[in-house]
């Protein structure tokens, strides 16, 4: 297995990233956009990309229109992870 100091940089990079270093979803746009504009882009292909998905409880009964039932599921593990101070594996 090699080490991880073996790795060069570009095989450390994350995924997300293009090969100036900056969010792949960067590389393509025009370099006169501000970054705060780059982030309202990239908002705005998301929310086009899940609108469909956003308002499935106002169609489907069987959709809570919250993740209440979700966050009372979790709340004994994260209750645990406070009480103990985090998981960890050392």
């Amino acid at each position: 297995m090699l080490a991880r100091a073996a790795l060069s940089a570009a095989a450390i990079r994350s995924p997300m990233t293009g090969p100036s270093g900056k969010p792949a979803s960067h590389e393509c746009l025009p370099p006169t956009m501000s970054y705060a504009a780059e982030l309202g882009r990239e908002l705005q292909l998301q929310i086009k990309a899940w609108r469909g998905k956003f308002f499935v409880f106002l169609s489907d009964r069987r959709v809570p229109p919250t993740n209440n039932g979700s966050e009372q599921e979790i709340r004994p593990s994260v209750v645990f992870r406070k009480v103990t101070n985090g998981f960890r594996s050392d």
